[in-house]
This record gives structure tokens, sequence and C-alpha cells, in this order.
């Protein structure tokens, strides 16, 4: 696909789907906060109900979920109480967190009114451990693998 407006528009025949689309560190730092999330706004506007808009920066999630009427989910670089306090506060509908940040199993993971993404769940024992700790939403770099394979849970 070579563009957000060709994605707009294939997304559009599918209204069951849901897209999370990334607005990138490097692209707010180039092209400026404001004008990066207007430009990505107007560009989904005709789908904005299939569109989870997704960042690492805080403050461009904490303006999705204010001011636009798409959800939001923020990428945490770190999972600690900090972030999850964060977390709280911006009331975003997904939290993405790397599975290498998370805390170890025995440990509670605080919830919220969000839903956690794990990431980068790239085989089946992995997404089955995860699965049975009640996470349901993954993000992987072998979509084709893992949806081929032995799938459990169709939540993937």
């Amino acid at each position: 696909i070579a563009s957000l407006d060709q994605f707009v528009e294939l997304l559009c025949l599918y209204p069951h789907v849901t897209a999370f689309i990334e607005i990138k560190r490097k692209s707010l730092y180039h092209f400026g906060r404001e004008s990066c999330l207007q430009a990505v706004m107007r560009r989904i506007a005709v789908a904005q109900s299939h569109v989870c808009i997704i960042s690492f920066d805080l403050q461009v999630i904490a303006d999705v979920m204010k001011n636009h009427p798409v959800c939001g989910g923020w990428v945490l670089l770190q999972c600690d109480e900090q972030s999850l306090e964060q977390a709280q506060v911006l009331s975003q509908d997904y939290l993405f967190v790397n599975i290498d940040k998370l805390p170890s199993a025995s440990e509670t993971l605080r919830q919220g009114d969000w839903q956690y993404v794990l990431y980068n769940i790239d085989d089946f024992s992995t997404r089955d451990d995860y699965l049975s700790r009640g996470f349901s939403f993954f993000e992987t770099n072998h979509i084709a693998t893992m949806l081929t394979g032995n799938v459990k849970n169709e939540s993937l």
C-alpha cells in the first residue's frame, strides 16, 4: 500500500476491521505534532470509526482522546508505575506494551479502562502463555505464520 489515502480506501471495503495507525515520533519531529496529527485525521476521516490512532508520544494520544472521534492507544516506553499512572489519567482505549518490558508473571499488572495489546508475539507458545494470563490482543511480525498455524483463539 503506497499511501495512507490508499489504505483508508481499502479499509472502507472491510467495515468489520479495526486498523491501528501509528503516528511515528520521527514524523512528529519532522513535520510538527499539530500539523502531523491534523494531516492524519483529515486522511482517515471517512474511516474514523474503524481506526485507532497509536503513538509512543503521550501528548499526541492525549490530543486524540480529547479532540477527535477515534479511539487511541498509547505505546509505553516503560511498563512502570509512573507510566501506568499517566495511562490511568489519559483514559486511552488501548495500552501497547512490549513483552520484554512487562513485569514478571507473578506480579499483578495494573488494570484500567484500556485493553492491553502485547508486542511482539511471534510464536504460538508465547501467545498461548499470554492468553492463559488473560491477555487477548497481540501484535506480531509474523502474521501469516500465526494465522495459518494451530490458532486456539480467534482474537489473534
